[in-house]
């Protein structure tokens, strides 16, 4: 009997806007669904779709015969967890199941170290990044051992290590017979344990198993690996990395990898940090950390989840002291901040609301909004949704509509926290573009991101922040020593001569 059972199912939103369209599929114990697309296209509302307590309002048509046992994880973190103390949140989802006392603390201490988690146990939920909430939110949900398990963008806030970490753990669940439908933008690393493809495209839904995946017109989340195949007109089938490994050595002596490269400018600082400490109580996450943002530099600040790069924008923009040492910002430049949940973004009811009331505050004209969607077509989506609540938005969108009220008010020292983790490829590239031409009119970046890809192709340099202090590095160096992604991977694999491929122009000789 299957987990799950769609058919013929479609929705609609109250303002008409149809996003499942006559959808059919049914998923087996261990299968893993993947589920692709831009966004806003409906990932998120099919997850939710499918859980009758937290369903999206709108007009439902056609079944979704779906198992008891299931779990979801949200596309928010914050809305994962709802204590201060770690423990009691890993704990609550057990507890109120009625799992017997003695069973809820062997499977908790289980967890936390399958996890490699047990240094949260006994930390306020206020203190945790939002990577460390995503594990700890994942961790409680698997106590309950549920037979299907609903995921929106799990790998969306985590770092390179707690991503392979994620991933080992959640192979272990499907081979031990638990079925996943999973939404995410970077599929490098799940498409190879998915068995099937639900990929959204222009309004429409089309269901694909990996054997009839070489037949599909548009892949939105492709793996850059297979990018790579296809650029070089290379036969992909299995959509694996081995694949694209063997691919490329048969023809690894014609092709030449040139890196893209951002020179960073050699302009005054705007920005100093110097021998800042902060702690949390007893423990501490900064110790005599130095940093120094340029004008018209695209400063990316990296590192473990948890290592306190949300705590350094935080001690910039004065919404906390540090113990010692001292931040100074130049008199003349203003600071703009993007808090890593974008949620905190927004004051009104309704986009349009919130952009007008931003302009009003800083005495700008209204007419700022169309000139800014006339100059920057990521943000055209937006254009249909000014009269959403932007708490209805999906979690791109929101991101995009946090970006564009930041920009709308022109600061030019920009402090951005994840502001890409939402994003699909193409808007990713889109965002990279605007900064970029803004660096070159002077606009200062410091960015904290996860996204090898995002950080490549936008960032001047990378300052790497592990316990409490800083290290620098070219982007090309970066992504070399801490972040080899699948496509680095395969391309060194092959044997391939480079200096760095994530996002590298690729030329075939001949």
């Amino acid at each position: 009997m299957s987990l799950v059972d769609v058919k013929h199912f479609s929705f609609t939103y109250p303002n008409g806007k149809k996003v499942i369209d006559n959808l059919s599929f049914s998923l087996e114990k261990g299968e893993m669904l993947l589920l692709c697309g831009n966004n806003g296209c409906g990932k998120s509302t099919l997850l939710r779709s499918l859980k009758p307590d937290i369903a999206p309002k709108g007009t439902r048509e056609g079944d979704t015969d779906v198992c008891q046992n299931s779990q979801i994880l949200f596309q928010d973190c914050d809305n994962n967890i709802i204590f201060r103390s770690a423990y009691e949140d890993l704990i609550f989802p057990a507890c109120n199941s009625g799992m017997p006392e003695e069973t809820i603390r062997q499977k908790a201490a289980q967890v936390l170290s399958l996890f490699s988690i047990e240094h949260l146990k006994d930390r306020d939920t206020s203190t945790l990044s939002g990577g460390e909430k995503q594990m700890l939110s994942l961790a409680a949900i698997l106590m309950l051992e549920p037979d299907l398990l609903l995921l929106d963008e799990p790998l969306a806030q985590l770092d390179e290590q707690a991503k392979a970490a994620f991933l080992e753990k959640l192979t272990l669940v499907q081979a031990n017979g638990t079925a996943i439908i999973i939404a995410e933008h970077n599929t490098d690393d799940l498409l190879e344990h998915a068995q099937k493809l639900l990929i959204f495209h222009n309004g429409k839904n089309t269901l694909y198993t990996k054997d009839m995946l070489q037949t599909a017109g548009a892949f939105p989340n492709m793996p850059a690996y297979v990018a790579l195949e296809q650029k070089l007109k290379m036969p992909v089938k299995t959509f694996t990395k081995q694949e694209a490994v063997n691919n490329l050595r048969t023809r690894r002596a014609r092709i030449g990898i040139t890196p893209l490269t951002h020179n960073a400018p050699e302009t005054p600082p705007v920005l100093t940090c110097r021998q800042v400490a902060f702690s949390y109580g007893d423990t501490p996450v900064l110790e005599n950390l130095s940093l120094q943002l340029r004008q018209g530099e695209i400063a990316f600040l990296t590192g473990a989840n948890g290592a306190g790069k949300t705590t350094l924008l935080s001690l910039i923009c004065g919404f906390c002291t540090p113990h010692s040492g001292d931040i100074r910002l130049e008199q003349k430049h203003r600071i703009g901040y993007l808090a890593q949940n974008p949620v905190y973004s927004f004051l009104k009811d309704t986009l349009i609301g919130d952009f007008r009331f931003l302009l009003k505050q800083n005495r700008l004209p209204e007419s700022k909004i169309e000139e800014l969607f006339a100059r920057y077509p990521v943000f055209a989506d937006l254009q249909e949704l000014l009269e959403q609540n932007p708490l209805d938005l999906s979690g791109g969108e929101r991101a995009k509509a946090a970006v564009f009220k930041l920009l709308l008010i022109g600061k030019d020292v920009l402090l951005l926290d994840e502001p890409e983790k939402h994003l699909d490829s193409k808007s990713m590239e889109e965002l990279s573009g605007i900064f970029r031409e803004l660096a070159s009119q002077g606009v200062s970046f410091l960015i904290v991101s996860h996204s090898p890809a995002f950080l490549y192709r936008t960032a001047h340099c990378v300052h790497f922040l592990s316990e409490g202090r800083i290290s620098a590095y070219t982007p090309q160096a970066y992504c070399t020593t801490h972040c080899p992604t699948p496509l680095y991977r395969a391309i060194r694999s092959a044997d391939v001569e480079l200096s760095d491929i994530e996002e590298a122009e690729v030329i075939e000789h001949g």
